[in-house]
């Protein structure tokens, strides 16, 4: 019950979080990755009703945002992965929507974003469709 009490204001937690969240980011690499293939060009980024969608990563970030009013150096942290089928990242709908909502709770969250590039291979994997 108490999980349903919790979900059930996250709308509220996230919009007073967003509007006070402190962020920053680092560069995971300088400059492009290793093994970033030639010729891999930009980072596409598709603005949708869920939020950006990335995809083609070639630069890698940790984007950390802090709670506002607490003591950050003392909070604990979750570092965040967004997920997207290993075609893209959901940046916002399970990245810094999520890292919102962690800091209304009082954490520091870290969203990376990791490289995901474009013409990924597809691999079947048995039994997992099963």
């Amino acid at each position: 019950m108490r999980v349903i009490r919790s979900l059930a204001l996250w709308p509220v937690a996230f919009l007073l979080a967003r509007a006070t969240a402190q962020s920053f980011s680092i560069n995971i690499f300088p400059g492009t990755a290793p093994y970033t293939p030639a010729g891999a060009g930009r980072e596409h980024v598709a603005n949708t009703s869920e939020g950006r969608v990335v995809s083609n990563v070639t630069v890698p970030t940790l984007t950390i945002y802090k709670p506002v009013g607490g003591v950050a150096s003392a909070a604990p942290a979750v570092l965040v992965l967004p997920g997207g089928a290993f075609e893209h990242l959901y940046l916002d709908k399970e990245g810094t929507w999520v890292a919102s909502w962690l800091n209304s709770l009082g954490f520091v969250a870290a969203v990376l974003k990791y490289r995901v590039p474009l013409g990924l291979p597809k691999t079947n994997v048995p039994g997992l469709h099963n």
